[in-house]
């Protein structure tokens, strides 16, 4: 069964996540090269992004994935939330007006139900120090009725990616994994029908991405949309 909680206190983590990305933020991009463009393109490729789509990427970082969703799909409504300040600052002189950008906690979204086509989030979710069943719950939550997710995050199957969450342990961090199966289980419990899985290396890590689509209702989110799985 998939991990429903983590014994940590969130508000600490949250705090001690701020300080170090605050401070990797100058160098972030150039010190996770590799393991930053592996992520997006796996990413992106899961997403079938189309004219007029509104998007959320939750934890944005330095924008980095929002701009190559607009590079293979300028006609797009992007969004992003990022809980480090100096991050999403980068964001923000990278995308300019091409996206709507907001600090906040990925446990607590400030957008409507159903309001996404599509929603995204890579590297973050082991960092995150609430029930994880909560927060993939959120996310399913903003995400429309036939809308696509995506969620990357760090592969436990992978043996340099263990050899960091253990010294991660070491000085605090204590990251939780989650194999695909287990995070296929809370996209379930979150109304999502899970469409694709992919492992693959990043580096000297292992990463794995898992999609799918949120199951439709009768009544669509938009004026003359119909939903669809």
């Amino acid at each position: 069964m998939a991990a429903r909680s983590v014994s940590r206190d969130p508000g600490r983590v949250e705090v001690a996540i701020r300080r170090e990305y605050g401070l990797l933020a100058p160098v972030y991009e150039r010190v996770w090269a590799r393991y930053l463009a592996a992520s997006i393109v796996h990413t992106l490729d899961c997403l079938p992004l189309s004219a007029g789509d509104r998007i959320l990427d939750v934890g944005c970082g330095t924008g980095l994935l929002l701009a190559g969703m607009r590079a293979r799909q300028a006609e797009l409504d992007l969004h992003g939330i990022e809980l480090t300040p100096a991050m999403l600052r980068r964001a923000d002189g990278r995308l300019g007006e091409a996206a709507t950008l907001r600090i906040g906690s990925a446990r607590d979204l400030p957008y409507p139900d159903a309001h996404f086509d599509i929603v995204t989030s890579t590297n973050m979710l082991h960092d995150i120090a609430h029930d994880h069943a909560d927060v993939i719950g959120e996310w399913g939550r903003v995400l429309r009725p036939g809308g696509s997710i995506a969620v990357t995050d760090w592969d436990p199957g992978h043996r340099g990616t263990r050899i960091r969450a253990r010294a991660l342990s070491l000085i605090g961090r204590r990251p939780t994994l989650h194999t695909p199966e287990e995070l296929s289980e809370l996209l379930a419990e979150a109304d999502v029908r899970v469409r694709g899985v992919r492992a693959y290396p990043a580096g000297t890590w292992g990463l794995w991405t898992v999609h799918g689509v949120r199951a439709s209702s009768a009544a669509p989110d938009r004026p003359g949309e119909t939903a669809s799985a």
